[in-house]
């Protein structure tokens, strides 16, 4: 029995030792409840965290994946644009290779057009040019600023030329220089038509002798080109007004090819195959800017005649005129006369002719009522010249009866070109 106590209280101390064991395992296990209630809470919150750091992720995946799936259509978009811009470049390259070959050809033009230009027009030169400034020979048409005239000048093909206006044809003037010299001056201008052409005259001008002309011969005094050198020439053959293309209305020598002649003048020549040009003789005549002449003479001497028709009562009033065709003169002849036999008629007539009593004018007389009284007389006609000719002027008379005295005689004549 004491056995039995003492096992009995060796098992209560052993319960209660295993109580207490298991008092303290169930503090333990209660710690440990409580370690893992605040583990699953931290589990929970974790998981909390991670699920909601999962859907962020998903959101991000997702995101990432709209994100991948933009830039591979991005990325193809890029790959058609690098195609087109190869495409591109590879066109613009081209483009710029044309470019350059037209900007290539555009220049060679450009230079082509500056140096033609500059063989046609040579700018400004203080002295006429002997060639284009290339270097090269002078072609119809060329023309450059002479700076010494201040004039355009052009290449005619033979000489340089000043510009002009349209309508010019004779800016010239044929004049005696001496019995032997006739020269073509400048006159309102210096430029002449030859064959179409303008020529200008220079202003020494242009002369010519009298050697080769024959005596009391009419001549026609012509310019013609011979190299490139204004020449005079005279000429027994006539002229005609062309109508060929660039010589309308230009007074040509009348032969075939006669525009290569351009008339400027005709002389009358004198026993010495001489000029005349003088008050009373006016054998030279200019073609351009002359209207007509003026001539005049006059003698005191007292000259008397018995004749009963016209005759020429005193060379010494001779006027010697060269008339171009259709012009006009108007011709007055006035003295102081008388007659020595009372009721005798005295007459006073203006004449013309190559040979005396060809043409005469109209007679003006006066009735002598009073024996050897001088009275003043005079008369005047007007007349059209029919053709080209060297004429005689002089004054005429007759009586009726008894003899016809005549004292200061004067003869004059004034010309008029139509």
């Amino acid at each position: 029995m004491v056995a039995s106590a003492s096992d009995s209280a060796a098992a209560a101390a052993t319960s209660k030792t295993n109580a207490a064991t298991s008092e303290s395992n169930a503090a333990a296990s209660a710690t440990t409840a409580t370690n893992k209630a605040a583990a699953a809470a931290t589990s929970e919150q974790s998981a909390a965290t991670h699920a909601t750091n999962a859907g962020t992720s998903e959101t991000n995946a997702a995101n990432s994946a709209t994100a991948a799936s933009n830039s591979a259509t991005a990325a193809a978009l890029s790959e058609t644009n690098a195609a087109t811009s190869k495409t591109a470049a590879a066109t613009s390259a081209s483009n710029a290779s044309t470019s350059a070959d037209n900007a290539q050809a555009s220049y060679t033009n450009a230079l082509n057009a500056y140096n033609n230009l500059r063989g046609t027009y040579y700018g400004a030169q203080a002295t006429d040019p002997a060639t284009d400034p290339l270097g090269a020979a002078k072609g119809s048409g060329d023309f450059y600023f002479n700076t010494t005239s201040l004039t355009m000048r052009y290449w005619n093909g033979a000489v340089w030329v000043d510009f002009l206006l349209p309508g010019a044809i004779g800016q010239c003037k044929l004049t005696m220089v001496s019995s032997t010299t006739l020269k073509l001056i400048p006159f309102n201008g210096n430029l002449i038509k030859i064959n179409g052409q303008l020529y200008q005259i220079p202003a020494a001008g242009v002369t010519l002798t009298n050697s080769g002309f024959a005596a009391n011969t009419l001549y026609y005094i012509y310019i013609k080109i011979v190299g490139s050198t204004l020449t005079l020439q005279q000429s027994l053959t006539g002229h005609i007004t062309s109508s060929s293309a660039g010589s309308v209305g230009v007074e040509v020598m009348n032969t075939a090819g006669g525009e290569v002649y351009t008339l400027v003048g005709m002389v009358f020549t004198g026993a010495s195959s001489q000029f005349f040009d003088q008050p009373d003789t006016r054998w030279v005549r200019s073609w351009f800017n002359e209207t007509g002449v003026i001539l005049a003479r006059y003698s005191s001497t007292t000259v008397a005649t018995t004749s009963g028709t016209p005759i020429e009562l005193d060379s010494a009033v001779r006027c010697f005129a060269l008339l171009w065709a259709n012009e006009q003169f108007h011709q007055t002849i006035s003295c102081s006369c008388f007659n020595n036999t009372l009721g005798s008629l005295t007459y006073l007539i203006p004449g013309w002719g190559n040979s005396f009593g060809s043409w005469y004018g109209l007679q003006q007389y006066m009735h002598q009522d009073t024996v050897s009284y001088a009275r003043s007389m005079s008369n005047s006609w007007t007349l059209q010249n029919s053709t080209d000719q060297a004429v005689i002027l002089s004054m005429w008379g007759q009586v009726g009866s008894g003899t016809g005295s005549y004292a200061y005689k004067s003869n004059s004549i004034m010309t008029v070109r139509r």
